[in-house]
């Protein structure tokens, strides 16, 4: 049991983490294909 009550929060931060990395990878590829599509 208390290793799951340590475990839980673990496996919440990296989802988490992981979560904000693909929405930082997303924008910075959005980002790079705007500069390309612009000539840039």
């Amino acid at each position: 049991m208390l290793a799951s009550f340590i475990f839980y929060p673990y496996i919440v931060s990296v989802a988490f983490k992981n979560f904000y990395w693909g929405i930082y990878l997303l924008g910075y590829i959005f980002a790079k294909e705007g500069l390309w599509s612009l000539g840039i």
